[in-house]
């Protein structure tokens, strides 16, 4: 007699056993694939989020800043260099900003903040930010102002 026969039969030998084994089996494997496609799709929104919304898919520096991210190493943002991106068809929008931290003090507390100055009409057009808006309203390039998250 062949051992998948023998085995096959020992298997639904005890038929509740065997039930219960597979069962838990399935179960523990479909939760595992309803988890996993859950955290696909988690994790595709916060990517989605972060680049529709804040740093895009391209970021351009002046040479030398990913190693000294210094104000100081800040390139001037001309009209001409506007137009020479904006001409490559894979270039749907530009945001330029100007990014820095600083040290936020209340009371007996100090934290580092992020600092960004950014050209309001372009920044705060975009859909996500609206919604994350919760009392007043962002700022114009008249009026000034900021928005603390």
């Amino acid at each position: 007699m062949n051992y998948f026969k023998i085995a096959w039969r020992n298997i639904w030998r005890n038929k509740k056993r065997t039930l219960i084994t597979a069962g838990s089996v399935f179960f523990a494997l479909l939760m595992s694939i309803i988890m996993v496609g859950f955290q696909k799709g988690v994790f595709n929104n916060l990517v989605k989020i972060s680049v529709e919304d804040f740093y895009g898919y391209v970021q351009i520096h002046k040479k030398g800043y990913t190693e000294d991210k210094s104000l100081l190493n800040t390139f001037e943002y001309s009209n001409d260099l506007e137009e020479y991106l904006l001409s490559n068809e894979n270039v749907k929008d530009l945001h330029p900003r100007v990014e820095t931290f600083s040290l936020s003090a209340f009371g007996e507390k100090t934290k580092g903040i992020p600092i960004m100055a950014v050209i309001p009409e372009q920044e705060f057009a975009k859909e996500g930010i609206k919604k994350r808006l919760i009392a007043g309203e962002f700022p114009t390039s008249e009026s000034g102002g900021l928005v603390v998250t």
